[in-house]
């Protein structure tokens, strides 16, 4: 599969591009897990070696 672009909707005046928006650090949590983001073979976080992360709909965690 081949993406052409992607277009991002935001809030007039609130625009923002960034990979760290303020109290999401993606661009460290990415580098902390290169394995599973860089690796096409891995298809899951256990064969990463990692557990399945958790998050605030399915295991009420704040952030």
């Amino acid at each position: 599969m081949y993406i052409d672009y992607v277009r991002i909707y935001q809030p007039e005046g609130s625009e923002m591009i960034t990979c760290d928006p303020p109290g999401y650090p993606t661009t460290e949590y990415i580098k902390k897990h290169m394995n599973a983001y860089t690796n096409p073979n891995i298809t899951s976080w256990s064969k990463a070696g990692y557990t399945f992360p958790k998050n605030t709909l399915m295991n009420d965690c704040s952030k």
